[in-house]
């Protein structure tokens, strides 16, 4: 292989390395709101500084109840005004086990739902955000009452940000004890994965530049082989 092909291998290799390095940096999470009785939620707000524009979060009723529903709204615009034009509206959900499913536990009714979600994914989606739960019987959804106000609050994406979460974290109720149990080693692997890519790339980059400059004394000898073979040709 010629240097010149080289060369334009070892810089392809470094541009796709720090392509790799940005679309790799945050990969979209789920964050569940559990919807019980009466309308209570857990956690009360969402304000996890993990949580980042692009993320989800996922309203799911837990109501046992039956013939009861419950709604969820986020005040998107920040008016304090709660209205389906500018807000996000989910759908009226039921309680665990009250939709009917086929053997594989899928939904078979599409009006029928348990659960909804909402992704922070818009422009300028960074900020504050007001949510309530509404509660009501099935067939007086007219009289729903608030029973939840709570808040989301939406952090900035930070790419360089070691507390941001890492494939495999885990989320929602049920998660806080193990979370808090492996904070250290998880920030302590994600920093040790960092440096790793940091090394990489200086060793790539470095190559690049060697290797250009192979190409450019490469360059200058053909050039001066070709000179003095014409010098010889005109003797």
């Amino acid at each position: 292989m010629s240097v010149k092909k080289v060369s334009v291998f070892l810089v392809s290799l470094f541009l796709l390395s720090l392509i790799s390095t940005s679309v790799v940096a945050h990969e979209q999470k789920l964050y569940t709101v559990l919807i019980y009785e009466q309308g209570e939620t857990a956690p009360d707000n969402l304000i996890d500084e993990k949580f980042l524009d692009g993320d989800i979060v996922w309203f799911k009723n837990v109501d046992s109840r039956p013939n009861y529903t419950s709604q969820a709204w986020i005040d998107l615009d920040g008016d304090g005004v709660m209205n389906s034009t500018n807000d996000f509206v989910s759908s009226w959900m039921y309680g665990d086990d009250m939709c009917p499913k086929d053997s594989e536990g899928n939904l078979t009714d599409p009006d029928c739902r348990e659960s909804q979600q909402f992704a922070f994914n818009f422009t300028d989606a960074v900020g504050n955000y007001g949510f309530v739960i509404y509660h009501a019987q099935e067939n007086d959804t007219s009289n729903a009452s608030i029973t939840h106000n709570g808040s989301i609050k939406v952090n900035v994406d930070n790419h360089t940000d070691p507390g941001q979460p890492s494939i495999g974290d885990c989320f929602g109720i049920g998660c806080d004890e193990k979370t808090e149990e492996n904070t250290g080693t998880e920030e302590v692997a994600e920093q040790g994965e960092m440096s790793a890519m940091q090394i990489l790339l200086i060793i790539v980059l470095i190559l690049s530049v060697v290797s250009s400059f192979g190409l450019m004394m490469s360059i200058i000898n053909e050039r001066q082989e070709s000179e003095k073979d014409y010098s010889l040709q005109e003797e």
